[in-house]
């Protein structure tokens, strides 16, 4: 399956020289793949997380309170470098 990335950040740091990229893809579930990698002169690493859609969990969702499903529909997340 081949995701479609956006830019979300991009910083490189002169006296480290380290450069740290953050980007995000649409799922087709409706979840989001946030990947950030950082590169250094001697280490690549990367780290990938996966964020779920709001109310779209199993049965152990349906039990938790109202407060709790209310603060997962806020989370939202960043916009794309343009």
């Amino acid at each position: 399956m081949q995701l479609k990335y956006e830019l979300i950040e991009d910083h490189f740091e002169e006296i480290t020289q380290m450069r740290t990229k953050t980007e995000q893809a649409r799922l087709p579930g409706g979840s989001w793949l946030i990947r950030t990698v950082m590169y250094t002169p001697y280490l690549i690493s990367a780290d990938v997380t996966q964020i779920s859609v709001a109310g779209s969990g199993k049965k152990k969702k349906k039990r938790q309170k109202k407060k709790d499903r209310k603060q997962n529909r806020k989370a939202s997340l960043f916009d794309p470098i343009s």
